[in-house]
């Protein structure tokens, strides 16, 4: 007996916050253009990509303007290492659209660091590879690290580069599949 005066009470809140719900309905407009726009911006990378599926979406702020912006993953189609490729695009608030970034887009592999504001990208295949790493500096990304290695098994020279520096190291590593921490971070799990 007790219930039915509790379930009155609970169909009885939604009536007294119908303002909130009004504040609500346009905040989902608003977030339903930024999916629409995300489905058509799917629709172009995958028309592009075929016959790679998308693997993911996400949205995360990699211009560091408080806006969140779009990274849609997919599975490249050539090779024979680990080659899951990413699309990276800025929200531009004015036109309500997400643009490319052509430097960090279609990256191989990439591990996204905000809080290090850093993104890493490699492909290693079975007789070599090559990998770099960006930093968000002076509001851009900029190449700060490069690498490139051929398979000799346990004495493969990692040759890395430092292009803002102008620095060139050597070191040998064994060759896997995943670049040596020492020489690229990585959140790709082999």
């Amino acid at each position: 007996m007790k219930c039915i005066p509790f379930l009155i009470i609970i169909l009885t809140i939604p009536i007294c916050a119908l303002p909130v719900a009004n504040i609500n309905v346009t905040i989902k407009k608003q977030k339903s253009h930024i999916r629409e726009e995300i489905q058509r911006i799917k629709k172009q990378v995958l028309r592009e990509v075929q016959p790679s599926p998308i693997e993911y979406d996400t949205l995360l702020d990699i211009n560091y303007d408080g806006k969140k912006d779009l990274v849609i993953g997919y599975e490249g189609m050539t090779g024979n290492g680990i080659k899951h490729c990413a699309r990276t695009f800025v929200y531009n608030a004015s036109s309500r659209t997400f643009i490319p970034i052509k430097l960090i887009s279609d990256l191989v592999n990439p591990s996204f660091y905000t809080e290090k504001k850093m993104i890493t990208s490699f492909y290693l295949a079975y007789g070599g590879g090559s990998g770099e790493q960006y930093n968000w500096l002076d509001g851009r990304w900029r190449v700060t690290k490069t690498f490139h290695v051929e398979n000799h098994g346990d004495t493969s020279k990692w040759v890395i580069e430092y292009p803002l520096r102008k620095v060139r190291k050597i070191i040998t590593a064994p060759y896997e599949g995943l670049p040596p921490k020492n020489i690229l971070m990585t959140k790709v799990i082999n």
